[in-house]
């Protein structure tokens, strides 16, 4: 059920597709409540520990709570990143080695059980590959002994690359059971060049009443090495 979830929100996604900006694939959720929104455009160095230049949520269902004990960013996986004028308005590159890079982004504390995740890349050069995502409770939110540490719920692979041009693309991950962060996982050419990265989250109710909901707008498809804070 949930291969098939997965296959029709892409469909849905495409059928919608926008052709302008850097935001070029937004999907469906954005906005809506328990959804979060984070946006990067590496206008400036330097690089390490990159917070997103652009962040928004759709504000809670009934009491939920964005998870709190760090704020959204970028880790690189070791030595040789560099900034990069790229297009004229900033990026980031390796230009010694194929390299990869954690984008751990905070989700909305809640009790829906799944997870839909959007990645956006724009690059020049060889194509990025978005691998995955590592999702994880942080106990005490979820009355989980022992309460100060966090639990892995696991790796979750990305559904294939949807190549919208040379230069930008998108992949989406569905995650179960739904996680309070996730460190997702990109592996990047060397001399490939990050022009400007985007990540839109919603935690959902079970693919059936999603299915639901969307099959009138035309039907969907539900996409369902690590990095550590």
């Amino acid at each position: 059920m949930k291969r098939i979830c997965l296959f029709l929100i892409a469909a849905m996604a495409l059928s919608i597709l926008p052709t302008v900006a850097d935001n070029f694939a937004p999907p469906w959720y954005v906005g809506h409540p328990l959804s979060y929104h984070a946006d990067w455009e590496f206008a400036n160095g330097p690089l390490g520990g990159i917070l997103p230049d652009i962040e928004s949520d759709g504000g809670p269902k009934n009491g939920e709570f964005l998870y709190d004990k760090f704020a959204t960013h970028i880790d690189l996986d070791g030595d040789g990143w560099v900034w990069d004028p790229a297009d004229g308005d900033g990026g980031m590159v390796n230009l010694e080695r194929d390299a990869s890079f954690g984008i751990q982004t905070i989700n909305w504390v809640d009790e829906e059980p799944e997870k839909f995740i959007r990645i956006q890349i724009t690059y020049l050069g060889l194509a990025p590959t978005i691998v995955g995502a590592n999702g994880y409770w942080y106990n005490e939110y979820h009355g989980i002994e022992p309460l100060n540490t966090t639990t892995n719920l696991g790796f979750f692979a990305a559904s294939p690359t949807v190549n919208v041009d040379q230069n930008h693309l998108y992949s989406d991950i569905m995650m179960w059971p739904n996680p309070d962060w996730e460190s997702i996982v990109v592996d990047v050419p060397m001399g490939t060049i990050i022009d400007e990265i985007v990540v839109d989250t919603i935690s959902i109710p079970e693919p059936n009443v999603i299915v639901m909901i969307l099959a009138s707008g035309g039907g969907i498809i539900f996409i369902r090495r690590k990095f550590m804070v």
